[in-house]
């Protein structure tokens, strides 16, 4: 049987939230994942291993997976100690980390591997393999660049 084919293009909460309803739909499914983000674990991770940053992708694989709840929650698991080096980061970034640090700096390897092992139904497509930055420019001329900083500039965006 042939199934309709989506794809779904984002990132942030808001893409793998959308795949969270679509997934129980006969639908051939495929989700571009932007790798932007530069804040928080996966702003960590981006400038310590100089890879594309594995949050949004985490929770894309999450929600595409088959595999029981217990497993989803450990990958989404934080450690809370601020001492820690792990402090603030879900383990599924770590292990996406260490599969694209075994796979020659690959975030779309990595993607795949993680992907298998999680079941996923669908393809996921990391937008691209490199860390990149986002870049605005304001309506008072101001350009800005990064996720993040763009985020808290709080303007009109030209």
């Amino acid at each position: 049987m042939k199934y309709p084919k989506i794809v779904v293009l984002g990132g942030g909460s808001g893409l793998s939230s959308m795949i969270e309803g679509l997934k129980h739909y006969p639908i051939d499914l495929k989700a571009i994942v932007t790798v932007a983000d530069d804040g928080g674990s996966s702003g960590i991770i981006r400038n310590s291993f100089n890879i594309s940053p594995p949050g949004d992708l985490r929770r894309v694989i999450l929600s595409m997976s088959s595999k029981e709840n217990t497993f989803k929650d450990l990958l989404e698991y934080r450690f809370n100690a601020d001492d820690n080096p792990f402090a603030k980061h879900p383990v599924g970034n770590i292990i996406l980390t260490a599969l694209c640090n075994m796979h020659n700096n690959s975030i779309i390897e990595a993607t795949n591997h993680l992907s298998d092992i999680l079941q996923v139904t669908g393809k996921i497509i990391p937008l691209c393999d490199k860390p990149i930055d986002l870049v605005a420019t304001f309506e008072d001329g101001h350009t800005i660049v990064g996720e993040e900083a763009i985020a808290n500039y709080n303007k009109k965006i030209k």
